[in-house]
């Protein structure tokens, strides 16, 4: 198959866009796409109605304009539906799940995942942030992340490390770590949904550790609001939230609970769940997902008490557990990927159903 010409008008440096950028890059080193990168400081300057720094637009053989939405509002916009070949939205309104409109699809599940080593178009997109001292310090950490990667400062996410198959010698335990907002710190209409949040967190650590005790590890990370407003919830060593030493934690438990995110996204965290095949217990999405279903790839609750109760049958049943951490593991390799979600998307837009990416190609190794 010929490569597909891909051009990337890159006008945002956001953690949103990395899973998209690296994607991309993957396709690259496979041989299935060609690339072309244009940096843009002014989302104005775009061919299209402005974008938001969650938001990505990409040309495909020169004809097809095709949209990459990863905010966490479920805010489709018509400007740009009406304006593009494809718009790929990551928080995907649950209305539009059977019969979407015409170029709007799901784009599925994401989270900050970046190359392994930067290469010059990631280094070229420092360029993006607001000052110069901003652009400095990006284009350091990029560099320092890929060459001091395994260190705990400068870990990050790459292909090589940002995902595993299921582990099914674990012992029946739980993992549940989180942070709060702090309601006064957003906008007045956001306020009470800010504390809806960190309400339904705070009850899941208590109710968590209530039934659970040592086979539960969680809590809320430290910060000024929670300190003094939920100390009682608080992880016992603040050092166990430090990304590096999250996600090598996060490695020994079998089960993840997942809350709700801000604007009702599902959050990075439940991402992560499916990548490192958990079986997930998550307060319900608000969301649609590709290939995803509540019994299958989760347990769904509404109040912390109902997060305990799924949590148990996950506990006590070792091939219902192993099923879901299972059926994680395939959603990541179909679905999760960075480069198969951009390879779906690409032949979706050119109005082809997605041909398997060969697995005789290492799926995560960049030249």
């Amino acid at each position: 198959m010929p490569r597909i010409n891909c051009t990337i008008f890159c006008h945002s440096n956001s953690e949103h866009l990395q899973i998209i950028y690296t994607g991309f890059r993957l396709l690259e080193s496979q041989s299935k796409v060609n690339l072309r990168y244009q940096v843009i400081r002014k989302a104005s300057a775009l061919p299209i109605p402005a974008l938001s720094p969650a938001e990505l637009f990409v040309e495909i053989e020169g004809k097809k304009q095709v949209v990459f939405d990863l905010a966490d509002f479920g805010e489709v916009k018509t400007e740009l539906l009406g304006r593009t070949d494809a718009y790929f939205k990551r928080s995907f309104p649950i209305e539009y799940s059977e019969h979407p409109p015409s170029g709007l699809y799901p784009l599925g599940l994401a989270y900050h995942v970046n190359e392994s080593f930067p290469s010059i178009f990631e280094l070229r997109r420092s360029a993006l942030e607001r000052t110069p001292g901003q652009q400095w310090q990006s284009f350091t950490k990029s560099l320092a992340s890929g060459l001091l990667g395994t260190s705990r400062r400068f870990f990050r996410f790459n292909i090589n490390n940002c995902y595993s198959a299921p582990d099914f010698s674990l012992p029946p335990k739980v993992i549940f770590m989180c942070r709060l907002w702090d309601p006064d710190e957003t906008k007045p209409k956001y306020r009470e949904q800010r504390e809806q949040i960190n309400q339904m967190r705070a009850e899941c650590v208590r109710s968590l550790r209530a039934e659970f005790g040592k086979r539960f590890l969680g809590g809320l990370s430290h910060n000024d609001y929670t300190r003094k407003h939920f100390p009682d919830c608080l992880i016992s060593d603040p050092r166990l939230t430090e990304f590096k030493n999250y996600i090598e934690l996060m490695k020994q438990f079998p089960i993840g609970i997942a809350t709700t995110g801000l604007h009702n996204s599902i959050g990075w965290k439940f991402a992560e769940y499916v990548a490192f095949s958990k079986a997930i217990v998550s307060e319900k999405l608000k969301y649609f997902v590709p290939e995803l279903k509540e019994g299958c790839n989760y347990l769904a609750f509404d109040c912390a008490d109902q997060c305990v109760e799924q949590t148990v049958s996950l506990m006590e049943s070792k091939n219902f557990r192993e099923e879901m951490m299972r059926n994680n593991h395939a959603h990541y390799l179909n679905y999760g990927r960075p480069d198969v979600m951009v390879w779906r998307a690409l032949n979706l837009s050119l109005g082809r159903e997605p041909s398997p990416i060969s697995a005789s190609i290492s799926p995560f190794a960049l030249e």
